[in-house]
């Protein structure tokens, strides 16, 4: 109640620890006795954000726990001796057992024949690498590889791995890679590589999940194991996200094939600059993983909004041909106020044509959306927000198995929400698409973490959507990237990511003001 922040977090009597240095407390005391503790109060996290956790809540002014420390606050006293064990076998255990609590609620462990629950495995994977900045690995072993654990007639044997002797484990561990500690929750640690992940990482994780300590503090480390994962770069992180959503969309579509559940009817918004959509390797991946019936179970109705630099539209006929516009609208003379004039907010115009242009694009899709939502007599359950320069490398999935109570958005390589694909319930659509109708005051939007705060800065477009679904309560969800832009080969005069000499796409000449 005292609290000034908002923050509500119980601590035991060896809170001090936090704070600072200081000796262990004496094996007598039971860290859990509830006295001499301290309170403190936080509302609960939203939908996709940084857990509360003790160590990271005084990240700022703690000192380092010892490791016993360590130990007692997270491990009941029964373990403790065989926890100690587990988190000596070196620094990459050290470190986990640090973030123990944490690390062990974002590990997934499937014995036996079990089925992988893919859906957990992605939410607790973007949790790990997109929110805390850790690595996210993938360890399959059978009895032969960690016969002390897993062979049948150990103890903990049928808790550890089944009937089959085998386990499959998906752990969020401490990056081994160089990372911004300003944006990152768990501190890196070098030697947290692919064997430090098996021999020190799992037994000590399996066993803050399974309670076997004793057994797995008695057991040598495994002896080998298939790997995949841990990797820290953008595109390997994104490879291995985009790996999990392609199993969770074909479980679930598995799961379903016997029922007879229509599927959502969508409409997907496909906006901005025409580029590489005349590619056939774009339009057919678009067709195969975001728009077709196949991937969505019933084909999406497209809505086009097009800048085409002046192109003719034959150059996009066999495009069309494979996804054909139930609407389109031709934007190259938006100077000229065509489809309307874009908005006058002074905080999208500091920005640029990336909010005033793009924004407006999302109104006139989202009248092309109504007008045919009068025609068919009915709404459209879902729309989509896609670019038409894209290479789809997975699938979005039946629409069915997202929330229908939430914008889902991809996140860009800083853990920001993308403003280049988004799942938008029918609901929600004007929130998302007529993000427009809201102009943050200048000192909103300079005070808000969307602008660096010095002279000159301005909002941008991702930041411009969040604050807009903020202002509206709308929640929002991240869903793993399965896209890349695709940059034309050509440099388009006109085109502010194609004018003089391109380099992956970007002019390396100055732009006109």
């Amino acid at each position: 109640p005292e609290a000034e922040f908002g923050i509500e977090l119980a601590l035991p009597p060896m809170w001090r620890l936090l704070l600072s240095p200081a000796e262990a407390p004496p094996p007598a005391m039971d860290p859990w006795s509830g006295s001499g503790g301290l309170t403190l109060q936080q509302p609960a996290p939203e939908h996709f954000g940084a857990a509360l956790h003790p160590q990271s809540l005084f990240a700022g002014l703690a000192c380092e726990l010892q490791l016993l420390a360590q130990v007692r606050w997270s491990t009941p006293s029964d373990t403790r001796r065989h926890a100690l064990s587990l988190a000596a076998r070196g620094p990459c255990a050290l470190a986990v057992q640090a973030r123990l609590p944490e690390l062990a609620a974002l590990s997934v462990f499937v014995t036996g024949n079990g089925t992988v629950p893919w859906l957990q495995v992605e939410r607790r994977a973007m949790r790990c690498i997109s929110t805390l900045g850790a690595a996210y690995w993938q360890l399959k072993l059978d009895s032969s590889a960690w016969p002390e654990v897993l062979s049948r007639g150990r103890p903990c044997s049928e808790i550890l791995a089944g009937l089959s002797g085998s386990l499959e484990a998906f752990l969020c561990l401490p990056s081994r890679f160089h990372i911004d500690e300003t944006s990152s929750t768990i501190p890196r640690e070098e030697k947290c590589d692919m064997d430090a992940a098996l021999r020190e990482a799992l037994p000590l994780l399996l066993a803050e999940r399974s309670g076997c300590f004793e057994t797995l503090a008695a057991a040598g480390p495994p002896l080998y194991a298939t790997v995949a994962g841990g990797e820290h770069s953008f595109s390997a992180t994104e490879a291995q996200l985009g790996f999990i959503h392609s199993r969770r969309v074909w479980q679930w579509q598995d799961s379903r094939k016997h029922e007879l559940q229509e599927a959502p009817a969508a409409a997907a918004c496909v906006l901005g600059r025409a580029r590489s959509l005349a590619e056939e390797d774009v339009y057919r991946s678009m067709l195969e993983n975001a728009v077709g019936a196949e991937v969505l179970g019933k084909a999406a109705a497209l809505f086009y909004v097009l800048d085409l630099d002046g192109r003719p539209l034959s150059d996009f006929g066999p495009a069309f041909a494979k996804l054909p516009p139930a609407g389109l609208a031709v934007t190259d003379a938006l100077g000229h106020e065509a489809w309307g004039r874009p908005g006058e907010c002074y905080i999208h115009r500091r920005c640029g044509p990336p909010c005033y242009e793009q924004f407006h694009k999302f109104r006139v899709c989202l009248r092309l959306v109504e007008a045919a939502e009068a025609t068919r007599g009915k709404p459209f359950d879902w729309l989509l927000r896609l670019r038409p320069d894209t290479t789809w490398h997975g699938p979005i999935g039946n629409l069915a198995s997202y929330d229908d109570r939430a914008v889902h958005m991809t996140l860009t390589n800083t853990g920001e929400n993308d403003d280049n694909f988004a799942l938008v319930p029918r609901s929600l659509a004007a929130a998302y698409f007529g993000v427009a109708e809201s102009c943050p005051e200048p000192n909103d939007a300079y005070t808000s973490i969307c602008s660096i705060p010095w002279v000159g800065s301005h909002i941008y477009p991702e930041c411009a959507i969040r604050m807009r679904l903020q202002e509206l309560g709308v929640p929002w969800l991240a869903i793993p990237k399965m896209y890349s832009i695709r940059r034309e080969t050509v440099c388009r005069p006109d085109d502010p990511r194609g004018c003089g000499r391109c380099q992956i796409g970007v002019c390396s000449d100055a732009i006109p003001e």
